[in-house]
């Protein structure tokens, strides 16, 4: 059977590799928290998030609940653009910057988070950023950074935990995470709630879905997709 398996892994790569990810979330991967964490280790080897730490925490949720993102950086968060309230990096529209609970964060990637919202993004944290990484010039990036974050008008909506403030033609949404995706209206998969993966990919006007169930349970049914088709 090894033949009709490679052709049909074949074919599912033929569309995988087509077009571009539709993912909605960029997801920052706060590199100077994992940095600052003491270990007995020489060599911190990274293959993906930590255990325990918020970032995974926070991709863990999304990825349960059916939502697409990628991990975003420091040096990738520099190079982004907004663009009629969508953020763009290599080709894609993405509608949102999500910031995990995050301890240290480089002054230059808060500042360019806000000027992404100046110019009408929307960007969602679960808190803000409590400090800057490295001892270079501490204390005059310190007051940069509490004076930008004493900036944010930041209101409680009504009936939530979220602060909302407007900045420019955005805003910046901080408080729970299964609320700031709410109200930012960010859509997600509710065949997750049922057990099932899928990846989305865009290529021109057709989207296509990958769909998995790595479950023991057989799925019998309709499956409503988050695309209108």
């Amino acid at each position: 059977d090894f033949g009709t398996l490679n052709t049909y892994i074949t074919r599912v790569q033929s569309f995988l590799q087509a077009g571009k990810p539709d993912n909605d979330i960029l997801l920052y991967y706060p590199i100077s928290d994992e940095y600052a964490v003491r270990g007995k280790s020489m060599l911190l080897h990274f293959d993906g998030a930590a255990k325990g730490s918020s970032v995974r925490k926070s991709a863990e949720y999304l990825f349960g609940k059916g939502y697409a993102f990628d991990y975003i950086s420091d040096r990738q968060i520099a190079q982004l653009e907004t663009k009629s309230g969508k953020i763009q990096t290599g080709g894609v529209n993405y509608q949102t910057v999500l910031l995990p609970p995050v301890k240290l964060m480089p002054l230059e990637t808060f500042e360019k988070v806000m000027d992404l919202a100046k110019n009408g993004a929307t960007v969602l944290m679960e808190e803000l950023p409590q400090d800057v990484p490295g001892l270079g010039k501490l204390a005059e990036r310190q007051i940069k950074l509490k004076t930008l974050k004493n900036s944010l008008n930041l209101v409680k909506q009504a009936g939530s935990t979220v602060q909302k403030a407007k900045v420019g033609k955005g805003q910046i949404l901080v408080g729970n995470l299964s609320e700031l995706l709410s109200q930012a209206k960010i859509r997600h998969e509710i065949m997750a709630e049922r057990g099932l993966q899928c990846i989305r990919r865009v290529d021109g006007d057709n989207t296509t879905y990958f769909i998995a169930n790595r479950g023991a349970e057989i799925i019998d049914g309709m499956v409503t997709v988050e695309t209108k088709i």
